[in-house]
């Protein structure tokens, strides 16, 4: 389901990021949260949950993509002023 960034209070658009710049653990990952919603991810181990997490919160490198919180860009936010808007895990 597409949805547009003023609904959503997290919009990943296809992200892609790893551990290093050569290899993406993650590649072309979008999602949508709206207010209010539990979202749950599952994988098997090595899936990229943590990778996606990570990513989210500032704590690894990404190669493409963009990540919105309430309608702001929040890739290329250093770790702290991601988790001054309370983005931690």
């Amino acid at each position: 389901m597409n949805q547009t960034s003023k609904e959503n209070l997290l919009e990943i658009k296809s992200l892609s990021a790893g551990y290093s710049s050569q290899v993406n653990i993650i590649r072309d990952i979008s999602l949508w949260v709206n207010e209010g919603e539990i979202l749950t991810i599952l994988g098997p181990n090595g899936a990229g949950k943590s990778t996606l997490i990570k990513s989210l919160c500032g704590l690894l490198r990404f190669t493409s993509g963009s990540i919105l919180f309430r309608q702001n860009e929040i890739i290329g936010l250093k770790t702290h002023q991601i988790i001054n808007q309370s983005i931690a895990y």
